[in-house]
């Protein structure tokens, strides 16, 4: 009796709390005129997760219904012995064609009928108070003694045979697992959001009081071996397993066979009820095309769904020639508490967005909004609990089969989507994660590239938008945070037609999405690419999300124009604070063939670890990683090498788990001074290496205006400088694939002569090589990992 009761309670709780979120659902009219619990959940959650958890839940309901029916058979096999071998399947075959065509005939005759089913019902129960408390009859049976202490001292404790306490929750909870079964009868109801709310809890307490009682009038009718016969027509309710039935006519008052009837009438009313409900909510998923393929469920025939009936009763009755009622309550079990998880859920999501559509009563106060968070979160964790206490292995195989549904439905299944809870949860996640990670310092052991690159939409244009896209794809595409502006050439104070940059933002994006390349993109209307690109940093991205990467093509041939234009980029880049990567030639920068060789990584000024970033970034790719890495460290006679070499490597392994060789080149002064703003600079820069490993520390990279040489000589000295740094690049790595140094800032007096001058010593550092990237940060770049 006591383990009996603590199953009918658990389970009512569990009812109970579920019940409070469906009540606030309801109350809060989401959609209960058309579809019950599929709507609440699809409308709530959106129609990824509405529909695979509907489509399970369908399943639950044909289990249910031939459940009932079986049950049914179960007792007419008591009452009339007309049992042979395939009786059951032959008789629940019957059973569910009658109730087909009863569908067929008329469906507004199962709702008249309603009424006179419920008096049956509660007849019946009647019935069974009244035998039990006038038990013992004129009956063969010994067991039955009528109410006593002996019997109830006897049944107090547990004494299972064959079953356990989880298999038998398993068999009983579906007594409570009718709680939707108002909101099914929503579009018939004269006030859902009253009437719903009130019917459902006052149900649940109910069942659980009727409950309650029968177990415990159970335990004190009668001795515990007459108890423990096997009635499977009574094993949902009172209990357990399959038998004769004979307990039925003990306790019948009058003849045996009203209270027979009665059990056959009720059971095959509910399972009428079950049918009904599942084959309108499978058309409900069909006509909101969540999948294509159920898309013909949901035809009618002569203003009736005909098909959606025809395939719910095909599968019902595949069910019950194939199962047994011990093989369908577990799996019936898990269908309708996944159902109680995701509402539940739906009732938490929603309290924590609180839409303006969300408005159960005292949601606006505090202490009635913690409460329905509470009930709501309890409910799906005990509904979760329950799954795996029940049968853990069913457990999985259904959750299985909801989580391969929504992966089914978002691949294949709709491509449109209404306002949902989950878009809004993600909304508030993505805004706390981007508060947070605004919060963070300026330098960090954390920095990751959020690259901002353009093309421009000219015929004659230095590269297609193909070509930037390969160039993506081998820079980390799934590592990186892309932004790409597409610049149309106009001028941004004349009206554009919005329908070409809609054009041109849909052709940007198939084109990504043939690449696999992950990018937001825009369309701007400018004649300037740097005005552009420094209106895109400061409006583009949100807080932490915003570029901090400028991509930038060098040109191999520009005109005037355009190296002015280059330089121009630069210097706006540094001005505002960004990172700059440099492509040299980006049209043939892509490779489409798997790369031998090394990746020379040419570091003259430790940069915080960006070239050491971008070469990891780049070895990810497929084309890339059988290179190996190369590090030239270029400064001054160094005193002790090998602890530089030592800590550079234990810097690529302890970050990156890259092994690499170490090379020390030294060079006079005045061969690197281009990279350095004065001696004491570059010489503290260099010494201090092997410690600014470790702690990360960055030191800046500066060309000033007084170091830019005069126009008058084109073999000018500084020139030079750049010439010999280029001819021991050359000796090392002409045979290389792809050569990363660190870029020289332009700090000069942005004039044609100086921007020609400056660009032609990037040519020349890079002269001979096969694929140039310079990169330069703004000094507050750290990688750690």
């Amino acid at each position: 009796v006591v383990m009996s009761l603590v199953v009918v309670f658990i389970s009512f709780i569990n009812a109970l709390l579920t019940s409070v979120s469906l009540s606030a659902i309801v109350t809060s009219g989401n959609s209960m005129d058309r579809g019950g619990p599929y709507y609440m959940i699809s409308r709530s959650l959106g129609p990824r997760l509405g529909g695979s958890i509907a489509l399970v839940y369908f399943l639950g309901l044909i289990l249910l219904g031939v459940l009932e029916v079986l049950g049914a058979v179960e007792v007419f096999h008591s009452s009339s012995h007309l049992e042979f071998r395939g009786s059951s399947q032959l008789y629940s075959t019957i059973s569910l064609l009658v109730m087909g065509a009863i569908i067929m005939i008329s469906p507004k005759l199962v709702g008249k009928l309603s009424s006179v089913f419920f008096g049956i019902v509660v007849l019946t129960v009647i019935m069974f108070f009244v035998g039990i408390f006038m038990a013992p009859f004129d009956t063969d049976s010994e067991g039955l003694t009528g109410l006593n202490n002996d019997n109830f001292e006897e049944n107090l404790s547990s004494d299972y045979k064959g079953e356990d306490f989880y298999s038998i929750l398993a068999i009983f909870f579906p007594c409570f697992a009718c709680i939707f079964a108002g909101s099914h009868k929503g579009p018939d109801l004269k006030t859902p959001t009253k009437s719903i709310p009130k019917g459902t809890l006052s149900a649940v307490v109910f069942s659980w009081v009727m409950y309650s009682c029968f177990m415990v009038l159970w335990g004190g009718v009668a001795h515990r071996e007459y108890l423990k016969g096997n009635f499977s027509y009574f094993s949902r309710r009172l209990a357990g397993g399959s038998g004769s039935g004979e307990i039925v006519k003990d306790l019948a008052v009058g003849p045996p066979v009203i209270l027979e009837t009665g059990i056959i009438v009720a059971s095959l009313s509910m399972a009428l009820q079950c049918f009904i409900v599942a084959y309108k909510m499978i058309k409900n998923v069909a006509m909101d095309n969540v999948l294509p393929g159920l898309r013909w469920i949901g035809n009618h025939w002569k203003g009736e769904p005909v098909v959606a009936l025809m395939v719910t009763l095909s599968i019902a009755e595949i069910v019950s020639l194939a199962g047994t009622v011990d093989v369908i309550a577990p799996i019936l079990t898990m269908c309708f508490l996944i159902m109680f998880v995701m509402v539940n859920f739906s009732c938490f999501v929603m309290c924590f967005l609180l839409p303006p559509t969300w408005k159960p009563p005292g949601i606006r106060k505090f202490r009635w909004r913690l409460c329905y968070k509470v009930t709501s979160i309890c409910g799906a964790l005990m509904s979760v609990v329950f799954m795996f206490m029940i049968e853990w292995i069913w457990a999985l195989c259904v959750t299985f089969a909801a989580c391969i549904l929504y992966v089914y439905i978002s691949v294949k299944g709709i491509t449109w989507e209404w306002g949902s809870g989950m878009k809004g949860l993600k909304l508030q996640i993505a805004l706390s994660v981007l508060h947070n990670y605004q919060k963070e310092k300026s330098y960090t052991l954390h920095w990751k590239p959020k690259i901002l690159c353009y093309y421009q939409h000219l015929d004659n244009s230095e590269y297609t938008p193909e070509q930037l896209l390969s160039t993506l794809e081998m820079i980390g595409k799934d590592y990186v945070f892309v932004i790409v502006v597409g610049i149309l050439k106009g001028d941004p104070l004349e009206s554009t037609e919005p329908s070409l940059l809609i054009q041109l933002k849909k052709d940007f994006k198939e084109k990504s999405e043939s690449y696999d390349v992950k990018a937001f993109q825009k369309v701007v209307v400018n004649n300037s690419v740097p005005s552009t690109l420094s209106f895109s940093f400061l409006s583009t991205g949100l807080g932490g999300l915003a570029p901090n990467t400028l991509l930038l093509n060098m040109p191999v041939n520009p005109s005037q124009d355009k190296v002015l234009e280059f330089c121009q980029t630069v210097k706006l880049t540094f001005n505002l604070n960004k990172a700059l990567m440099v492509i040299k030639d980006l049209p043939n920068f892509p490779t489409y063939s798997k790369q031998k060789g090394c990746i020379d990584i040419w570091w003259i000024v430790h940069d915080g670890g960006l070239l050491v970033y971008l070469s990891y970034l780049i070895s990810l790719n497929k084309h890339w990683w059988a290179c190996k890495k190369r590090v030239f460290i270029v400064g001054e006679e160094t005193c002790d090498k090998e602890q530089v070499q030592s800590q550079v490597k234990s810097f690529f392994f302890d970050h990156h788990k890259m092994t690499v060789d170490i090379y020390i080149i030294d060079m006079q002064d005045e061969d690197i001074y281009p990279y350095t703003q004065d001696w004491s600079v570059r010489v503290k820069n260099l010494k201090q290496l092997p410690l600014s490993l470790n702690k990360m520390h960055s030191l800046p990279n500066v060309i000033t205006s007084e170091h830019m040489p005069k126009r008058h000589s084109k073999e000018s000295a500084f020139h030079e400088k750049f010439t010999k740094l280029n001819s021991t690049i050359q000796e090392k790595s002409i045979d290389s694939p792809l050569v990363l140094m660190t870029l020289p800032e332009p700090n000069f007096e942005m004039t044609q002569e100086n921007c020609e001058d400056y660009y032609g010593y990037l040519l020349t550092l890079s002269e001979g090589l096969q694929r140039v990237v310079f990169m330069l940060g703004s000094g507050t770049e750290l990688i750690n990992n």
